[in-house]
């Protein structure tokens, strides 16, 4: 669920692996093709329509700049709600209130975990991480901070892999987990570094 007290919304993963929505969307975060709040359930993700890819994770960030994003068994990113920190991935900076594919072609394998960077103490964090099945991680968002790891601090409105420290070496040390956390975002490899 989004807990945050401005936008309070909520996702159900049923075993069918499709997604139902209800509560607040006024950023279209339930990804139902409206910004109307939803005070029923209502199916947002149908596997049947995406020749069966079950959704298998959720991740909501609901704060006033609420979105939200479902990763499907077939390793898809499916993304929708506020986008103005370009959090969502897609190249823009336009708000979807339908879920929308990011093309897989950006990533180097599946899609395995997504990281949202929340909000925290009436700051907005927009960063998001994208962990794929070859421990590769890719950032998009708020950068403010330089938590997308570009080497910079200039907003990104599209995935791309992060930059490491030259004295790491992603072929042979795979990342093995994610976190991004309000301004910061952090890393976990297989031997152990953070």
């Amino acid at each position: 669920h989004g807990d945050q007290d401005e936008q309070p919304s909520a996702k159900i993963l049923k075993t069918d692996g499709s997604v139902w929505a209800s509560g607040d969307n006024g950023h279209g975060e339930c990804g139902v093709g409206t910004t109307t709040n939803l005070y029923t359930w209502t199916k947002c993700y149908d596997p049947a329509t995406y020749g069966g890819d079950k959704a298998v994770q959720v991740y909501i960030e609901g704060d006033d700049v609420a979105y939200s994003m479902i990763v499907t068994e077939n390793g898809k990113l499916w993304v929708a709600g506020y986008n103005g920190y370009g959090q969502l991935g897609v190249g823009d900076v336009v708000q979807r209130s339908s879920f929308v594919n990011v093309s897989p072609s950006i990533f180097d394998s599946a899609v395995k975990k997504i990281a949202l960077g929340g909000y925290t103490d009436a700051h907005y964090g927009g960063t998001t991480l994208v962990l794929t099945t070859n421990g590769r991680v890719y950032s998009t968002g708020f950068n403010d901070y330089g938590q997308c790891s570009s080497n910079n601090t200039t907003q990104k409105n599209s995935f791309s892999e992060i930059v490491y420290d030259s004295s790491h070496n992603v072929a042979t040390d795979k990342v093995v987990d994610i976190l991004s956390v309000h301004r910061s975002s952090y890393i976990l490899t297989e031997s152990g570094k953070l």
